[in-house]
């Protein structure tokens, strides 16, 4: 259901069967949370495809063994804050 809507690209189906990226369990909470997110206020294509590869990229930066729902602990939250500063664009210098 959380890939439900991706005709011909099949990026987010794979991304989320992938065990170099997630672990099973990190599949099935990103899983949860796009379709709650589905029920709420219906994404678009794009935006759920954009948050699969955000939350897998950091899965694999921070170690697949370790749990979404353990991130949210003081010390995860660190590795989430560190891995969106890595993403984020630089700022652009005044001329």
């Amino acid at each position: 259901m959380a890939t439900e809507g991706f005709i011909t690209n099949k990026f987010c189906e794979i991304t989320l069967r992938d065990r170099n990226r997630l672990s099973k369990e990190n599949a099935l909470t990103i899983s949860e949370y796009i379709i709650a997110m589905k029920r709420e206020v219906n994404p678009r294509l794009n935006t759920i495809r954009t948050i699969i590869q955000f939350l897998a990229e950091l899965s694999k930066t921070v170690g697949i063994e370790k749990k979404f729902n353990d991130m949210m602990a003081t010390k995860g939250k660190e590795d989430i804050l560190l891995y969106s500063d890595k993403c984020r664009k630089p700022a652009s210098r005044p001329r």
